[in-house]
């Protein structure tokens, strides 16, 4: 592992940019459209949600306090604007993970033809439902250790301030290799590997996932419109890590 393997998977991922062109695959990109109004139509009904359980708190809380009605109107919108804030960046936190497993059914279809195309014989059949929940199963595991590990770069980070500038270089890094890990085990599974393997194969190509992952998690921290860039490339980043697989592994 050095730093040749992070420019290897760079160019996997550059270099597939035109690949679902190049191989009929564009049509991939109207699965991608859908994933981004269910994604559209989760968020906006988690927020609704959320604002009427804290408006119907907030006029529990007025209600015994006795609260003046202009006293209520700026904490009602102080809560408003904390609310939209903490939800940003929750959002800005899950966001890639969220759209790894919404889009679970198209990367399962996306490797598999990929494979293919690569390999010149079909992939080993497998059913689609455990194709997908391996897919979503390991993408909240991968999930949850990037989860301790933003809380561990954070506190080190708030503790020791000279370290505090390198903390969103780190929480990139984990996040692209952590969406390349993923990317990947689709292909493992294709290949016959259990999930034992696919770890393996990620801790022994750090640097090539986080080359392969870097673009996807960069876009991710676009505010508002990254999600959706990050939709779209999605399926680049899936035959970057197929790409990836057959030839190091």
């Amino acid at each position: 592992m050095n730093l040749g393997d992070f420019f290897t998977g760079l160019r996997y991922f550059t270099s597939s940019i035109g690949y679902m062109r190049r191989n009929g695959m564009t049509s991939v990109y109207l699965w991608m459209l859908g994933v981004a109004v269910l994604f559209s139509v989760l968020y906006g009904y988690g927020i609704s949600q959320a604002m009427e359980y804290v408006g119907g708190e907030l006029d529990t809380l007025f209600e015994n306090f006795a609260f003046p009605s202009w006293m209520s109107t700026i904490l009602r919108w102080l809560a408003g604007g904390l609310l939209f804030v903490a939800s940003f960046l929750l959002f800005h936190l899950i966001n890639g993970t969220i759209v790894l497993i919404l889009s679970s059914p198209v990367f399962s279809n996306v490797a598999k033809k990929a494979y293919e195309i690569e390999m010149g014989e079909k992939p080993k059949e497998l059913p689609l439902v455990d194709s997908i929940g391996r897919g979503v199963l390991f993408a909240l595991r991968n999930f949850g250790i990037q989860l301790l590990i933003w809380i561990v770069v954070y506190i080190v980070g708030f503790f020791v301030t000279f370290l505090s500038p390198l903390v969103p270089v780190i929480i990139v890094a984990v996040n692209a290799y952590y969406y390349a890990v993923s990317m990947a085990d689709y292909t493992m599974e294709l290949k016959g590997m259990s999930v034992g393997q696919s770890v393996r194969y990620g801790s022994q190509n750090k640097f090539m996932l986080c080359g392969i992952g870097l673009p996807f998690a960069v876009i991710l921290l676009v505010p508002f419109v990254g999600s959706y860039l990050a939709i779209l490339l999605a399926p680049v980043m899936e035959i970057a890590a197929l790409r990836s697989v057959l030839n190091n592994s």
